[in-house]
């Protein structure tokens, strides 16, 4: 399938938010303490917009696509370690984490990577049903499973998952939504100013609701811009439809697309490498650094993409090769 570079300048946007929340964190002094609540507010869409969007368009379970993101997270994990050993960041050798990056996804080095590996796996089951069960049925699921895991967890303070949505069951119930958007609301066409303006309201509201709790409890929690918070689910999806009703072809926003996830399991050693060398964070209570911040964040974007472009030039054939002949031996084994 063509990618459609709307949909890729989306899952751009959402790895940007998510590198830039990482790298300001809470935020040091009042104005970049208030700025910190509004970058998490809007930042924590990026995770679930990820699955929107595979939910948009479907995961279609195939087993030399998932051996190949594995064998690139195991040599992104090895480079990474063995780059922060030689640079003296880690003290010393340790086997548990050299274990991790071996099993990355079974070691729960990435909580994303190994929750999507899950969802991978079920979507053929959730596929199946969600395509034969009918509109209604599709719609009651999703208000019965965004009650319990999306408004109760926001308003009740009731977290039946104990994991503030960072796991297989908010990542299964934004498929679930992104699937419904896939199926029946493809091609909806909605006044982008619109969208923009409403989606500005739920912002500005997450804001203030943060703000306050900050103000009340004199510590930032960010309660509301949780990855099972009913505001971000909101956020995402009218992020999806705001990037729906644009519909262009960019070679360049395509190729970017293709490397997010580098950017994901690139990015703390990255700012490890680049704070050695320029120890950004001495300015974090400093006004002007969100503009450190967002420069930072756009270097390691640009690094892990060309890092990842270059690896896959390097060895796509070899790992196409290898995959192929481990698949053909599985098959002749099943035989």
């Amino acid at each position: 399938m063509e990618r459609r570079s709307n949909f890729e300048a989306y899952r751009i946007v959402c790895i940007l938010l998510i590198v830039i929340m990482h790298t300001f964190g809470a935020g040091v002094g009042k104005w970049n303490t208030q700025l910190g609540i509004f970058i998490n507010t809007v930042g924590n869409i990026g995770v679930t917009g990820f699955v929107l969007l595979s939910g948009y368009f479907g995961i279609r379970l195939k087993g030399k696509k998932l051996a190949k993101m594995d064998l690139m997270l195991i040599f992104w994990s090895l480079a990474a370690y063995a780059s922060t050993l030689l640079a003296g960041i880690s003290e010393s050798f340790s086997v548990k984490q050299f274990l991790t990056c071996l099993i990355p996804v079974i070691s729960h080095r990435y909580w994303f990577v190994s929750a999507y590996f899950c969802l991978c796996i079920l979507s053929p089951f959730l596929n199946e049903y969600l395509e034969t069960v009918g509109q209604k049925r599709h719609r009651q699921l999703i208000i019965a499973t965004g009650i319990l895991f999306l408004l109760l967890p926001t308003v009740c303070f009731f977290d039946q998952t104990g994991d503030g949505g960072k796991g297989i069951l908010n990542m299964a119930l934004a498929y679930i939504i992104g699937r419904y958007i896939g199926m029946y609301h493809r091609d909806s066409v909605i006044s982008q100013g619109k969208i923009a303006a409403l989606l500005a309201g739920v912002v500005v509201v997450n804001f203030a609701l943060n703000d306050m709790m900050y103000l009340a409890a004199g510590s930032t929690a960010n309660y509301f811009a949780r990855d099972n918070s009913l505001f971000t689910m909101i956020q995402a999806v009218l992020l999806l439809f705001f990037f729906m009703q644009h519909r262009y072809q960019s070679r360049i926003v395509n190729v970017l697309a293709a490397n997010v996830l580098a950017v994901y399991i690139l990015e703390d050693t990255l700012k490890l490498h680049l704070h050695s060398v320029v120890p950004y964070t001495e300015y974090a209570g400093r006004g002007f650094y969100i503009v450190i911040v967002l420069a930072v964040s756009l270097t390691v974007f640009a690094a892990a993409v060309l890092l990842e472009e270059i690896r896959k030039r390097i060895f796509d054939k070899t790992e196409n090769i290898l995959i192929d002949k481990a698949g053909n031996k599985v098959a002749r084994w099943i035989k």
